[in-house]
């Protein structure tokens, strides 16, 4: 059967794009400028799997997606964004009932998988699946993964010492958090800040994301924590202090004792 495919975003060059990438494959796509076009689509055409950026001047994809989940709810929905707004994304995950996301620029052959993956998963059901709520944390780590080496030519994820001391550091998180009273945002805030720390890229990529006031708040907070030359008012005494403390069990051995 042939699928149908909608790319959504307001820049042409990223349609363009889209369209030169599908052409030779088993796909049939359409294009739309904003989200009344791809709603005026929608109400038109059997589509399959909508692909849609999330920041939009003529209109929100988020927006799109919560229309989609109520008229369509057997469409596919998948955003693509190059922000980093925290809450932009997890409001699409959750909210919208996005079923994955892939960030900006995109790699073609791990969009091509998305899509047909989730594609096959809703075709084996007959209902649309729940949202793993999971997602909100273990998504968005892995678009900040891709942000950071988009940013930062040298930083690499390969490494399976660094692997196996993030992945250390992310359970000594799950096992402190609830003693240092942190609540649901700043235990996101913390795990972020250990990713950033444990894949170490540059001090001056960390001030910029900082600095730069168009970045979501986790995201600038987190920053600061894993900037680690300087204490940052900004940052809650005990979201500091478990981060302090998780730091220090591993410089001293305690953690691997």
């Amino acid at each position: 059967m042939n699928r149908k495919l909608l790319f959504v975003d307001d820049e042409t060059r990223m349609l363009s794009l889209f369209k030169r990438e599908f052409s030779n494959t088993d796909y049939s796509c359409l294009f739309a400028s904003g989200t009344l076009e791809a709603l005026k689509i929608l109400e038109n055409e059997v589509i399959d799997c909508v692909i849609s950026d999330i920041n939009m001047p003529t209109g929100s994809g988020i927006d799109l997606f919560i229309e989609m989940r109520r008229k369509y709810p057997s469409i596919v929905r998948i955003a693509i964004s190059g922000s980093t707004n925290t809450t932009d994304l997890i409001k699409a995950i959750n909210s919208g009932s996005v079923h994955s996301y892939v960030s900006k620029p995109h790699n073609l052959a791990q969009l091509k998988l998305t899509i047909y993956s989730e594609i096959l998963k809703m075709s084996g059901s007959a209902k649309e699946k729940p949202v793993d709520k999971s997602i909100t944390t273990n998504e968005l780590l892995k678009f900040f993964t891709e942000y950071i080496l988009r940013h930062e030519g040298t930083t690499t994820t390969s490494d399976s010492f660094t692997s196996t001391q993030y992945e250390e550091k992310m359970d000594l998180a799950e096992q402190l958090y609830t003693e240092y009273n942190l609540s649901e945002i700043e235990y996101f805030q913390l795990k972020l800040a250990i990713f950033l720390n444990s894949y170490s890229p540059s001090s001056k990529l960390l001030v910029e994301i900082i600095k730069d006031k168009k970045n979501d708040r986790s995201l600038r907070v987190s920053a600061a924590l894993a900037y680690t030359n300087k204490k940052f008012s900004s940052i809650p005494e005990e979201l500091q202090s478990c981060f302090d403390t998780i730091n220090k069990y591993f410089s001293l051995g305690i953690f691997n004792a």
